[in-house]
């Protein structure tokens, strides 16, 4: 009777130590882009729902579909935000495609059409607030090139279109990192992956490298979303891990 007690407690450890390990409770070294770096993961979605995100702006669809991530613009700003809030220092991957875009982007705004997606991390409010509480109202005031109050945002924003890739820092909307040579395909799926260790900013697409950045006063706290502008787009395999010492 101890011996299958002792059996059934093993067994039940071994299942719970490989469920822990599945979920990425567990610290593990993982290759990053050539380096070995030790991460922890802390958050997963396969889009099985919208449980995990918000849509400040109902006319903005976001939807998920056969774990799927779907988002189609709409003016009035289109961030898609998690609802819970990261802490630095992180790995950050996913896959993206460019869908086909609405024909009136195409005649109103951009001769290439459609090619815009965005991404938001570790972004607050001005003064270190959850972005949820004021999202709408700095929406309202339009401030900053986009008229959508993003220029007060203390984050980094990674925007990746037809005529470049560039990475910004807000406040202040500040371009601190700029590719004019690597731009998206309609309907091509790319891995997009990010690295933030200390002041370090690291992005890459299919492997390329694309910027790297030093901050001298990094941001180490708030949430991702994804934007867009003009475009739709599908994301997948949406990983987020702690960067360890």
């Amino acid at each position: 009777m101890k011996k299958t007690r002792k059996s059934i407690i093993r067994g039940g450890l071994c299942v719970w130590l490989l469920l822990t390990v599945g979920c990425g409770v567990l610290p593990v070294t993982k290759r990053i882009h050539g380096e070995r770096i030790r991460v922890q993961r802390v958050f997963q979605d396969n889009f099985a729902s919208m449980d995990k995100w918000v849509n400040p702006n109902p006319a903005a669809k976001w939807r998920v579909k056969n774990e799927k991530l779907y988002g189609n613009w709409a003016p009035g700003g289109s961030t898609l935000w998690c609802k819970r809030n990261f802490e630095s220092d992180l790995y950050i991957e996913f896959a993206a495609r460019l869908c086909p875009p609405e024909e009136e982007w195409l005649k109103e705004k951009q001769s290439e059409g459609g090619k815009n997606l965005s991404l938001r991390f570790l972004v607050t409010g001005p003064l270190g607030e959850d972005i949820l509480t004021v999202y709408r109202k700095l929406a309202e005031e339009a401030t900053g090139p986009n008229r959508n109050g993003d220029d007060q945002y203390r984050g980094y924003f990674f925007t990746w279109t037809h005529t470049h890739a560039r990475l910004r820092r807000s406040p202040g909307y500040e371009k601190v990192g700029e590719d004019v040579e690597f731009v998206p395909e309609i309907n091509r799926f790319y891995e997009v992956s990010l690295l933030k260790r200390g002041g370090r900013i690291k992005f890459w697409i299919d492997g390329k490298l694309i910027h790297e950045y030093q901050d001298d006063h990094p941001f180490d706290y708030g949430k991702i979303g994804f934007d867009l502008f003009m475009s739709n787009v599908e994301i997948s395999d949406l990983r987020v891990y702690q960067v360890l010492p």
